[in-house]
């Protein structure tokens, strides 16, 4: 039986490099804002309870949160964004 890797936030290289990395050997769920390849599952982490629920349906054995805006222009203009109530909630 494979193990099983939950990964949040990888619709970028990053995440399609370990997407790459252990198709092979674990069962993967992989999960983003942006669906931009057929193996992605939209959810939006920063809604912890939603986030929450995906994971605990999913039972992984391991857990990879790798989502960040990265796009400098786009954090500027969006700064509050990195102060998202329902994260800091969970904090």
């Amino acid at each position: 039986m494979k193990k099983k890797i939950y990964m949040a936030g990888c619709g970028g290289m990053l995440g399609e490099a370990f997407h790459i990395i252990f198709s092979n050997d674990y069962e993967l769920k992989c999960t983003d804002i942006d669906v931009n390849d057929t193996w992605l599952e939209k959810l939006d982490f920063r809604n912890f309870e939603d986030y929450l629920k995906d994971v605990d349906d999913f039972k992984p054995d391991y857990l990879f949160h790798i989502g960040a805006y990265t796009d400098l222009e786009y954090c500027l203009k969006y700064v509050d964004l990195k102060w998202s109530p329902q994260m800091l909630s969970k904090l």
